[in-house]
């Protein structure tokens, strides 16, 4: 019976184990440790891993290129025997998180994350704990996703690691944006830029200065500084010949003058920005720009300029569909024609904008409730890897102590054995003892009545003989 259950055991955690790895992510079966048999195909590993970190963006086209990188990758791998690189899992993780698998995406971060560690690999390390800080931003744990970036910005300072801190508060100003929290959105874009100057980073630095200085003319409605941070934002903007970013700069000092009562500056920024828009052919920075220049013409009483200018936007705005440009326009336009007293157009464009409005709240309804399932579904499947883990720990354990079990209860079976076998011996002793004494009393008793008589036949003699 004993050996039967032992059996049993084994066989339970054998299918468990088995289980648990048809749960592993499909592009993660092969888990080789074996040297390369070529320094050429490593290097093409790498090469591919490189390529498909090029092409990661949201953009659909780009997917298949990416697949078609890590295919090759791990085709490579797979016939080389050559162990899957903590880059090449980082970006499998990048790629799964682009596609909306969840869950595959957690699992090869954590297969970077243990490769880059056991082989000492820092600067991936710090990326693998940023991608993880967007992952959890991404399914709404937030704290997560503000620990992580956090854990990353701490090892890249202990190791001295350049050129990775500033993405690191970048990410965490992300993460305090997105839930309003805007004192600590404040402080991340302070510590980002100063880390940016520390290390000479004029990228991170211009991004640095124009969400600050957005943040500071939107919300604080601070125009002194909001200006002099946008301005600093365009200087570096112009020296590393970034178009996109002297528009966004342009157009944002140019929103920070117009809150500050400015228009004439204000319509000079932007028609300055239009200008780059027009360069980088961004549609939605295009449609924002006349809609503002709109806004700012109507409060300026030009009516036509102002109608010219949003009907530009509202054109720009329809070819990518953005709804968020078309409501705000329309409900603009509507308040133009009902100060004009047109009301025939004001309710025509309170119409539209209701609309869209209306279509907005509902794309953001949509959105918040399939991110809502996007994060019970993560929740559901990290429960049940967790509830996996804890019946193969459960079994672990089980069978650690039944292993233990038998040989225990052997031994104390051995150690009972063996003490009746010495109490069977004392009593056998202690029986052969007795036996002995009443042999010898017995004896005694046979020798005391001939004793006796020779004793009485001896003084018979000597008093025949007279022998006192």
């Amino acid at each position: 019976m004993k050996a039967l259950r032992i059996c049993l055991v084994s066989a339970l955690i054998l299918i468990l184990l088995h289980s648990a790895s048809e749960a592993q992510p499909v592009m993660s079966a092969i888990r080789m440790k074996i040297p390369s048999l070529a320094a050429g195909d490593t290097a093409k590993v790498n090469e591919l891993t490189r390529n498909g970190f090029k092409n990661l963006s949201s953009k659909t086209e780009t997917f298949a290129k990416v697949k078609a990188y890590i295919d090759s990758a791990l085709y490579i791998c797979e016939r080389r025997r050559i162990e899957i690189p903590a880059l090449m899992h980082l970006l499998m993780a990048n790629y799964n998180l682009l596609t909306g698998d969840y869950l595959n995406a957690s699992a090869e971060a954590e297969m970077a994350m243990k490769i880059s560690e056991e082989n000492k690999e820092y600067k991936t390390l710090i990326r693998t704990y940023f991608f993880l800080g967007s992952y959890y931003s991404t399914i709404g744990i937030y704290n997560e996703s503000i620990n992580n970036f956090e854990y990353g910005i701490n090892l890249a300072s202990e190791k001295s690691i350049r050129g990775l801190i500033p993405r690191g508060y970048y990410g965490q100003a992300g993460v305090y944006n997105n839930t309003g929290n805007f004192l600590e959105y404040e402080k991340a874009l302070q510590k980002m830029i100063a880390a940016s100057h520390e290390e000479n980073d004029t990228m991170n630095m211009l991004t640095g200065y124009l969400l600050y200085g957005t943040l500071k003319g939107e919300r604080s409605w601070d125009f002194k500084l909001s200006d002099s941070l946008l301005k600093k934002s365009y200087e570096l903007a112009v020296i590393v010949r970034d178009t996109a970013a002297i528009a966004r700069s342009l157009g944002n000092l140019g929103f920070s003058n117009y809150l500050a009562q400015d228009f004439k500056t204000a319509i000079s920024l932007y028609n300055k920005s239009l200008e780059y828009v027009k360069a980088t052919n961004d549609v939605v920075m295009l449609s924002n720009a006349y809609g503002n220049l709109g806004t700012i013409y109507r409060d300026l009483g030009k009516l036509e300029n102002s109608v010219s200018n949003y009907k530009k936007g509202i054109e720009y705005a329809k070819k990518v569909n953005d709804w968020y440009e078309l409501y705000w326009i329309y409900r603009d336009m509507s308040l133009l024609y009902l100060k004009a007293g047109d009301t025939s157009n004001a309710y025509t464009n309170y119409v539209l904008y209701k609309q869209f409005s209306d279509s907005t709240i509902l794309r953001n309804r949509n959105q918040w409730l399939n991110e809502a399932s996007i994060r019970y579904k993560v929740d559901t499947q990290q429960k049940e890897v967790q509830l996996l883990s804890l019946r193969l720990k459960n079994q672990r354990t089980l069978s650690y102590a039944f292993a233990f079990l038998v040989p225990l209860t052997a031994a104390v079976a051995f150690l009972m054995w063996r003490g009746s076998k010495l109490k069977d011996k004392r009593r056998i002793s202690e029986m052969n003892r007795q036996i002995a004494e009443i042999q010898q009393a017995n004896l005694r008793q046979q020798m005391n009545p001939h004793f006796i008589f020779n004793t009485l036949n001896s003084i018979q003699y000597y008093m025949y003989q007279h022998d006192k």
